[in-house]
């Protein structure tokens, strides 16, 4: 299937392009953000819907919490292993938030709640699948694998829906994951991602009058507070990060508070640095600045760091090798310090690259923003690995 022109492929996708960008947006104005199943889902049904018409093996694995991941294959006569495609359905927007910050089109330029991260990622796939569809004889199968939680680190779900997604993705040559492309690196390929852990520190002090508070009571929000202050020294660039993002504690400011609670992201690029944090945290727990305190952690839910693993980069290589010979761009490598699925699929074994996706902006905010013509360019990438892997 190697001999399929670069034509043929420019021209199905300029004929694509604006139903695509259709669909794209009509997804943004779909509110999926991750604890809410029904518009989780609704995207899923959204996409059923729109490629009825593919002949597409369709399977949803139905889960009780998160939303259901969702998995497309078009099916070939082919014995060469599968190429899996990732994206995510879910969004870090609160329920409502669209109210206020619209989706709206200026120029090339998509203005919406998740238009990068990830709805972008899951229309590159969508059209790459309906590209390869179109151009026929197939020699592999190409799955799509698009997750429900991939804010949530697969905590709704206790990573039922990751775990379902790397066991789909053992088997493939490769798994292309469209994450939002850096706009400061298009022509580069995300290989490295730092793992990250949730931690919850629970502090217990003593309860006492706030009038007393000078001679009874162990002040359980103080406690918090020196952690805190240790911890957010941690801020190394290539190595271990630590913040504090949430804390709850006390009932009222006239009462010396008995408890108090504090989540951490730690984030790290190796198992040392992982090892190296969690030991800071064991530590921190273990030690009192407040007489009369205890305290106690857990990890709350986890992500893998994508690793500095040889099977990446070899398949980006093979990625350049492909493009040079079809004319175009090579890529570059470069690593990150948010997660993604691509650290989960590393550790499975399975050759990952990552941010194959629109190129975006401000992602994670309330000014998210996708230039819409860089759609084309995900597509191209991706059905010419596609065909010639």
């Amino acid at each position: 299937m190697n001999n399929v022109s670069i034509q043929l492929i420019d021209n199905l996708i300029e004929e694509l392009y604006p139903k695509y960008v259709d669909f794209w947006i009509k997804l943004c104005n779909v509110e999926s953000h991750t604890p809410y199943k029904q518009g989780v889902d609704q995207v899923g049904k959204e996409i059923i819907e729109f490629t009825k018409d593919l002949g597409l093996k369709v399977e949803v694995l139905e889960l009780d919490k998160s939303g259901n991941p969702l998995f497309l294959t078009l099916k070939s006569n082919g014995t060469k292993p599968p190429v899996c495609m990732t994206a995510h359905m879910d969004t870090v927007f609160p329920v409502g938030t669209i109210k206020q910050h619209p989706t709206r089109v200026d120029g090339d330029v998509l203005h919406a709640l998740g238009a990068a991260d990830c709805k972008g990622g899951v229309i590159s796939c969508l059209m790459s699948l309906e590209v390869l569809s179109r151009i026929g004889n197939l020699d592999r199968d190409v799955t799509l694998l698009f997750n429900s939680e991939e804010e949530g680190n697969g905590s709704l779900s206790n990573k039922k829906s990751i775990n379902a997604i790397c066991e789909k993705a053992k088997d493939a040559i490769c798994c292309l994951n469209f994450e939002m492309s850096r706009p400061h690196i298009p022509n580069g390929l995300c290989l490295e991602r730092k793992g990250s852990y949730t931690i919850k520190i629970k502090v217990k002090g003593v309860s006492a009058h706030a009038g007393l508070c000078f001679a009874a009571g162990s002040n359980a929000i103080l406690e918090a507070s020196k952690k805190i202050v240790e911890i957010e020294k941690y801020k190394e660039e290539d190595g271990v990060t630590m913040n504090c993002g949430t804390i709850k504690g006390g009932v009222s400011a006239g009462v010396v508070p008995d408890s108090c609670e504090f989540e951490v992201n730690l984030r790290f690029f190796s198992e040392e640095q992982k090892q190296k944090g969690l030991n800071i945290i064991s530590n921190l727990v273990s030690t009192s600045f407040v007489e009369g305190t205890t305290s106690c952690y857990e990890i709350v839910s986890t992500r893998e760091m994508m690793s500095n693993s040889p099977k990446n980069y070899a398949l980006l290589d093979k990625l350049n090798e492909i493009y040079a010979k079809n004319g175009m761009a090579t890529l570059t490598s470069y690593k990150t310090w948010g997660g993604s699925d691509s650290g989960e699929l590393t550790c499975a074994g399975v050759p990952t690259v990552d941010c194959m996706g629109v190129i975006g902006y401000d992602i994670h905010n309330v000014n998210e923003r996708a230039i819409l013509s860089s759609l084309k360019t995900a597509v191209k990438r991706a059905v010419v690995a596609t065909i010639n892997l």
